[in-house]
């Protein structure tokens, strides 16, 4: 058994037997928990006064941020390894499409969560 996304059909089909087949769409649970890992990553590097609390309505960007311009990129990175680690899936996270939104979904880690799951719906499901 292997703890990659997707799971294996366990309906008595053979693993890999409708490879068009699209994945299930990830959970929000899921999807946080893979924030919640980048954010731990990019927490480290961070001083304790100025990291990300673990708190689904903690802002990231703005006024009363928690990051920079540079600590946003370095948190879409590790986002979008762990994502690509976790879902086998390359995806783009601050793209034209994200920037050009007129509420960032890079506000909160509440709308951020919500913005990778919106992406990698399309990403698995075209």
């Amino acid at each position: 058994m292997t703890d990659r996304w997707p799971p294996q059909d366990s309906g008595g089909e053979q693993a890999g037997a409708h490879p068009a087949r699209p994945a299930p769409a990830p959970d929000a649970d899921r999807v946080l928990a893979l924030i919640w890992h980048a954010v731990d990553e990019l927490n480290e590097l961070l001083p304790e006064d100025a990291r990300i609390a673990k708190d689904v309505d903690a802002v990231l960007l703005g006024e009363s941020g928690a990051l920079d311009s540079f600590g946003l990129v370095n948190l879409v990175v590790a986002l979008e390894h762990r994502i690509e680690d976790e879902f086998g899936t390359s995806v783009t996270l601050a793209d034209e499409k994200a920037m050009s939104k007129s509420r960032s979904p890079f506000r909160s880690v509440r709308t951020l969560r919500d913005y990778v799951a919106e992406v990698l719906s399309r990403a698995t499901h075209g």
